[in-house]
């Protein structure tokens, strides 16, 4: 099995700023090196270091929490103290690094943050609840904050609150060089205490690959305790993180040996599982089942690994390479007559770099007729949409299949969205969200059957073709009422941030395909882009490839290619 790539974390420990005055208390930040991928550690005694931590004795993954101890000494013990913490949640180039805290227990259940310095025992006096932090509401689509404690030995937390960064108030988490700051306000019931948390590493599964720690080489970003009691400190570890292996699984069921058989005779169906990357898959198995009463299971024969003789198959498959498939041919007997419907289901030890269910569950409907003596009409099959058969027209329809989660579409004329299950043809016009997963859109590029296709996803948007073959894609689903003005001058409605989100929608393929915002549009040749209408602009990130943008307001193109942002600025 190869060695999964891991977080390594390399710390380089600052001296204490010369602001310090004479007399300053002493303060550290330790942090558990948990040993490497094949040798893990518990954080107990020598694992929290204070010195660099190295890839020979550390496998963090991103989506990890990384606890952290700051040991506290010559305290006084009347009156309050403060704490202030600072960490990084953007490096230089706009990735994500740590972008927010948990509890130092969240990843490491068994860390025992008191052996980093022997000033305590046991189970911490008190844990103070980590506030929310309201800038992870204002990603695109909205990140969810794992819940968490500030925990303190020796001593109360009376208070935890922001300082500085997006975490302090209503501001967009994107930018280079963004940093958090908070204050933890506490008494101490000794000379010494000790506070613990952890620092959660930004995941490709919330911000998107290739939009975190991970894609960033060196050590750049970490964390750091900046003042205490007033007193300026500059103890600081830095981070260097891998990116989180991920591997996106799909399974298609067919071909069959036939459209549909007669009752008693055996079918033959096939399973093709595939990797779709980026990374090797491990430990990759399918589901596989038959409908109870319809078909009965005769055989199975995986290409690779093994499979169990049983309803349902449950394959153990190995592993995968990016872009490598597996087949499974199973062989049923039709023992009950109608339509009868296979599922099959896939997975890998990785993440799947698209949340929600998609294409690793698939289904596949067999009509099983009568003997000729016995003939009858079958029922009516179930209410699923099959593909066309034909290709879409010029100017007048466009496909849509669902390729991962769940997919709606509003026909155009029509009041309400409905599931899109299988692919479809819709009219020009219609609306598809696909907020909660990503839609397949396939579009005709001229009147001999030319067709160009595109993948769309995290966003709401209308289908829009002219007679050309130039397919605009038009931002859709955001309420711009929270950026109206009230008066000429005066700032946005509610206090919000210029720079909030209202509709956004991520887009990769070929062909010629236009999104458009309500400042700007952006035209691609085949690429992987975003675009999203924000209170201040209509804003463009290109990840591949090379983008137009077309500026409304300043009647202007701009050229983008892969790693450039451009805002179209609301006009006024």
């Amino acid at each position: 099995m190869p060695v999964l790539r891991r977080i390594l974390l390399a710390a380089a420990v600052f001296s204490l700023a010369l602001l310090a005055p004479a007399g300053a208390r002493a303060v550290d930040l330790d942090q558990c090196a948990n040993g490497p991928a094949g040798a893990p550690a518990s954080c107990t005694g020598a694992a929290w270091v204070s010195t660099s931590i190295t890839p020979a004795n550390s496998h963090y993954l991103e989506g990890d929490s990384v606890p952290y101890a700051v040991e506290l000494h010559d305290m006084g013990t009347s009156g309050t103290h403060t704490l202030e913490l600072e960490y990084d949640t953007t490096e230089g180039s706009g990735k994500h690094a740590f972008d927010y805290l948990t509890s130092f227990d969240r990843t490491e259940t068994n860390a025992l943050p008191c052996q980093s310095a022997g000033i305590c025992t046991g189970s911490p006096d008190e844990t103070f609840p980590i506030p929310a932090d309201p800038s992870l509401q204002l990603a695109f689509p909205a990140v969810t904050q794992i819940a968490g404690n500030i925990a303190i030995w020796n001593g109360d937390i009376t208070n935890v609150v922001y300082l500085r960064g997006p975490a302090a108030g209503p501001t967009s988490p994107e930018g280079s060089g963004l940093k958090t700051a908070l204050r933890i306000t506490f008494t101490v019931e000794s000379s010494n205490a000790l506070i613990a948390f952890g620092g959660h590493l930004a995941s490709p599964l919330d911000w998107g690959v290739g939009d975190t720690a991970g894609a960033v080489s060196g050590a750049p970003y970490g964390m750091r305790a900046v003042a205490q009691d007033s007193i300026v400190l500059n103890v600081a570890r830095s981070v260097d993180a891998s990116p989180l292996p991920l591997a996106d699984i799909s399974v298609a069921l067919g071909p069959r040996t036939e459209e549909s058989t007669i009752l008693g005779r055996t079918i033959t169906f096939t399973a093709v599982v595939t990797n779709n990357g980026p990374d090797t898959a491990t430990g990759v198995v399918l589901s596989y089942t038959l409908p109870a009463g319809g078909l009965d299971l005769v055989s199975v024969a995986p290409d690779q690994g093994t499979c169990a003789n049983t309803n349902p198959v449950a394959c153990e498959l190995g592993d995968l390479a990016a872009g490598a498939s597996a087949t499974v041919v199973i062989v049923a007997r039709a023992i009950g007559s109608g339509w009868q419907v296979n599922t099959a289901q896939a997975g890998a030890a990785q993440a799947d770099p698209v949340t929600g269910q998609g294409s690793n569950i698939s289904t596949l409907i067999t009509p099983v007729i009568l003997p000729p003596a016995l003939l009858a009409p079958p029922p009516p099959p179930p209410p699923v949409f099959l593909p066309p058969q034909s290709k879409p027209v010029l100017g007048e329809t466009v496909d849509v299949a669902p390729v991962k989660g769940e997919v709606l579409v509003r026909l155009k004329g029509k009041p309400k969205f409905v599931p899109l299950k299988r692919q479809r043809r819709i009219p020009v016009g219609s609306t598809v969200d696909a907020r909660n997963g990503s839609a397949k859109l396939t579009s005709a590029t001229n009147k001999r059957g030319g067709v160009q296709t595109a993948t769309f996803y995290r966003g709401t948007f209308k289908v829009l073709q002219r007679g050309g073959a130039l397919t605009t894609i038009e931002l859709a689903g955001g309420d711009f009422k929270t950026c109206e003005t009230t008066l000429a001058g005066r700032s946005l409605a509610g206090g919000q941030s210029a720079a909030k989100a209202v509709q956004g929608l991520w887009g990769t393929g070929k062909g010629k395909f236009r999104t458009r915002g309500r400042y700007s549009s952006a035209t691609v040749r085949g690429t992987v882009w975003f675009v999203q209408d924000r209170c201040d602009g209509t804003f463009t990130r290109v990840r591949t490839g090379t983008v137009e943008v077309f500026d409304f307001g300043r009647n202007e193109t701009v050229a983008l290619n892969a790693g450039d942002t451009y805002l179209a600025e609301r006009p006024g």
